[in-house]
């Protein structure tokens, strides 16, 4: 019995770790915070990049477990890449429109910076 109680503990502990960075809404938010909060304080080419590829973890992440990808981090991250001159990633604006249909303004507004 000792040991069933004991795998039974082990089993919950690992299912409450594997949640930890999905919020109470259901989007997996990764290390964005730190990240994010890493990029104001100093905005250095590390930290830049730090924050890019958070970005794409979480995108990468959430497709994986079927979560919605949150509002905001498709558009962030193509207006970033759109500003280093990696492309224009309409794809992702076209993710974050598809997922988030009331951002189209948002979105038109990050286009019309780039240009």
């Amino acid at each position: 019995m000792t040991k069933m109680k004991s795998l039974t503990t082990i089993f919950i502990c690992l299912a409450l770790a594997s949640c930890v960075n999905v919020s109470k809404s259901g989007y997996y938010w990764g290390t964005y915070s730190q990240t994010y909060y890493q990029l104001l304080k100093d905005p250095t080419e590390k930290n830049i990049e730090a924050h890019k590829s958070s970005l794409h973890e979480i995108i990468k992440i959430s497709k994986e477990r079927q979560l919605r990808v949150a509002p905001g981090i498709n558009a962030e991250l193509a207006f970033m890449l759109s500003k280093d001159n990696e492309g224009i990633p309409e794809s992702l604006y076209a993710q974050e429109l598809k997922l988030y249909t009331e951002s189209k303004i948002f979105i038109e507004r990050l286009n019309n910076k780039k240009k």
